[in-house]
């Protein structure tokens, strides 16, 4: 709680049992507050989620939060999770190895009630029961842009939406689960992204396409918070001539960017 709080580069872990039977929800970080910043930390094997931000009926008062370069790991829940909350950027995450417990689905990200003006931005999302999940209802607005989710059994998973979620520019790859969609929209009223997302034996290096200027993110983003989103998740301005799909920005015009290395614990 508070604000004005900069969590830093720490290591937040084994915080209750993850493999206990009943839902301990002790998360790594629970955020609430506003003006915060969670920067550089490692969250894993916390026996909820590796950082939850908000909760049923706090969207006024859990706003304006920063979540960047953080990883999170082997939670009994989800990596990162965002409840009821305003103004929260998700962004250069790394969440890996979440799986389904009594507790939850075991999602990579994502989200569930109430959240408006919430970003999924340049994110890594790898061997997780889903890449990115959200759950929510009335006007909840939910924007999922640049995203490179690899190895997990689905991708984008939109389930009881009745707000808008805006997807561009994803790249979701290698799925574990054969008859599991990409994206998947309970009402695919609730959803927008035109296309600009790459799918299993899609090339993503400069086949992203800038999103249409009635809903433009990158556009919206900076108009919000005076900052441009127009880079990768390393820095490099984007595009680099054509627009590329997923989180990193190749140098390249053609071929086909290397997979990173494999961490281990």
């Amino acid at each position: 709680g508070g604000n004005n709080i900069v969590l830093f580069q720490n290591e937040i872990r084994d915080n209750g049992d993850v493999n206990a039977s009943n839902d301990q929800d002790r998360h790594g970080l629970k955020v609430g507050g506003n003006n915060i910043w969670v920067i550089g930390n490692e969250f894993t094997r916390n026996s909820g989620d590796g950082v939850q931000v908000g909760d049923i009926g706090t969207r006024s008062s859990t706003h304006h939060i920063y979540i960047g370069r953080n990883t999170a790991h082997g939670n009994k829940q989800t990596g990162f999770w965002v409840k009821e909350a305003e103004h929260v950027i998700i962004s250069q995450n790394l969440s890996y190895n979440h799986s389904p417990s009594g507790s939850s689905d075991g999602e990579g990200m994502g989200g569930q009630y109430d959240g408006r003006f919430v970003w999924f931005l340049f994110n890594e999302s790898r061997d997780n029961r889903g890449g990115i999940a959200i759950s929510s209802w009335n006007g909840a607005d939910i924007t999922i842009v640049n995203n490179t989710l690899t190895g997990n059994t689905a991708g984008i998973n939109l389930n009881g939406n009745t707000g808008t979620a805006y997807v561009y520019n994803n790249s979701i790859k290698n799925m574990q689960l054969g008859n599991a969609r990409e994206i998947f929209a309970a009402d695919d009223r609730d959803v927008a992204f035109d296309d600009y997302n790459a799918f299993d034996g899609d090339a993503v290096i400069d086949a992203g396409t800038a999103p249409l200027a009635a809903r433009n993110p990158y556009a919206i983003f900076e108009a919000n918070y005076g900052i441009s989103i127009q880079f990768d998740y390393d820095g490099k301005s984007r595009p680099i001539g054509q627009w590329d799909i997923g989180a990193f920005e190749s140098d390249n015009s053609s071929g086909v960017r290397p997979n990173p290395p494999v961490l281990t614990n």
